[in-house]
Formats: structure tokens, C-alpha cells, sequence
């Protein structure tokens, strides 16, 4: 039988206000902002498993 859901805790002190200043800072973002994250995230994703794992060698 599995395990029932546990509840999460909740935030206090300096963790909210810091995930709430993360919160406003992210509805903040312009699209074009939120895109050239996601591309920058994904060409260092892709550079890591390439440094894994080269399809070529010098």
C-alpha cells in the first residue's frame, strides 16, 4: 500500500522572503526575457552532455 501525501511545510522568515522577492522578480520578466533564459539554459545543458559524452574527437 503506498504512503499517503505528506502536507508541505510552510515558508518563514528569510525563506519567504526570499521565494516572494524570487515570485515578484519571475512575474516581472518580459517573455523575450523568459525565452533567452530557456536558450541559455538549454545550450549549457547541451554542452554539459557533450562534455559527457563528445560525438567526435580532435
Amino acid at each position: 500500500m503506498a504512503k499517503p501525501i505528506e502536507s508541505t511545510p510552510s515558508l518563514k522568515g528569510k525563506d519567504a522572503e526570499r521565494f516572494l522577492k524570487e515570485k515578484e522578480r519571475m512575474e516581472n520578466l518580459t517573455p523575450e526575457s523568459r525565452e533567452y533564459k530557456k536558450l541559455v539554459n538549454f545550450g549549457k545543458e547541451c554542452l554539459n552532455k557533450y562534455k559527457e559524452k563528445p560525438f567526435f574527437s580532435l
